[in-house]
């Protein structure tokens, strides 16, 4: 049984063949001018899972490639001419004559030095063969369970100093036996997060929390999906707003009912507010009341008896009445003064 599977999910997610380079030469100068890399040969790969092996004739590469030290992007040694697939996965190149990792390569190998390649592979299309499945991949047959790359990409060839001994291995790049070989076991302790919590741990939280959903609060949102909210909280407003009424007109005295008035209707004014508001306003009037008074006109003054003998209430013209000042009209009216045109 055998099925194809995303490269993503494979047990190998990348690989480097690491094989010896050979030098060619000029024959008169013995100038190194390009090498021969044997990469891969086809052969299975054995690993914990199962087996792994690439089909030779599904590897790509681009005609002509860097060829880098070190793995270093910034370092290139040469480029590779062709790649061959016979058999095996090779790899011809030459040497740059313009950059310095390429005479330093170059004079090492001149010394004897052995150089190692290692070229990087990545899989394009991958086949997973179950146990008890087989198949033939590069004129062998591989037993499953296994992994087949029957198509795969060099993505990157790099000149490192490993000193190979001339054969040929795989180095295999695999998260799926990372994880099997070393477990790791993640403790967690589950914690319960209650508001009381989070305000304590995370004040801030709360409150960028809580200015994010005021901010995004609608009344359409809350009547379809809290009804009982909006009611509640226009309960709330209008007690609000009964009790506030309230400790303004508790402030009124006499003289000062359209200042109370006006500050109970305004929807803002408290009970403190107005009780400053008439404080002033008394204070303003005994300010006028004393000024009438040093500048020689009478005083105030609201009878306190009946102006006949037959003991009817005292009365005052209202144009006499419209000129007292603000306290002495409400004196008058509490003393039952009648008005009169």
């Amino acid at each position: 049984m055998s099925k194809k599977i995303d490269p993503a999910n494979a047990k190998c997610t990348r690989l480097s063949f690491d094989s010896a380079v050979l030098f060619r030469a000029e024959p008169q100068t013995k100038d190194l001018t390009g090498f021969d890399i044997e990469a891969y040969t086809g052969a299975v790969v054995e690993r914990m899972w199962g087996r792994l092996i690439v089909a030779v004739d599904g590897i790509q590469a681009k005609e002509q490639m860097p060829i880098f030290l070190n793995h270093d992007r910034g370092k290139i040694v040469g480029y590779s001419t062709s790649t061959g697939k016979d058999g095996c996965f090779s790899v011809q190149g030459r040497f740059s004559g313009a950059t310095e990792a390429a005479a330093e390569v170059k004079a090492l190998a001149a010394e004897g030095f052995h150089w190692q390649a290692s070229i990087g592979v990545k899989p394009r299309t991958v086949l997973e063969i179950g146990k008890n499945g087989s198949m033939a991949v590069n004129g062998q047959t591989v037993q499953g369970p296994a992994e087949v790359w029957l198509e795969s990409e060099v993505f990157e060839t790099s000149f490192v100093p490993l000193g190979a001994d001339g054969s040929t291995s795989v180095t295999v790049f695999s998260e799926y036996e990372q994880r099997a070989a070393s477990p790791t076991t993640i403790q967690t302790q589950e914690q319960r997060m209650d508001l009381h919590t989070l305000k304590k741990e995370h004040p801030e939280l709360v409150v960028a929390l809580s200015a994010e959903i005021v901010a995004g609060l609608q009344q359409d949102d809350l009547d379809a999906h809290n009804p009982n909210l909006i009611a509640s909280l226009f309960a709330m407003g209008a007690q609000q707003e009964r009790d506030r009424i309230a400790a303004v007109r508790a402030q009124s005295i006499p003289g000062h009912e359209d200042l109370v008035a006006k500050m109970e209707m305004d929807g803002k004014s408290t009970g403190a507010d107005a009780a400053l508001a008439i404080v002033a306003a008394e204070k303003l009037a005994r300010q006028q009341q004393g000024a009438q008074f040093l500048s020689g006109g009478p005083p105030a003054v609201v009878p306190a008896a009946s102006d006949d003998a037959s003991g009817s209430p005292p009365a005052m013209k209202r144009e006499e009445f419209n000129k007292l000042p603000p306290i002495e009209q409400g004196r008058a009216v509490k003393s039952g003064v009648k008005i009169v045109d």
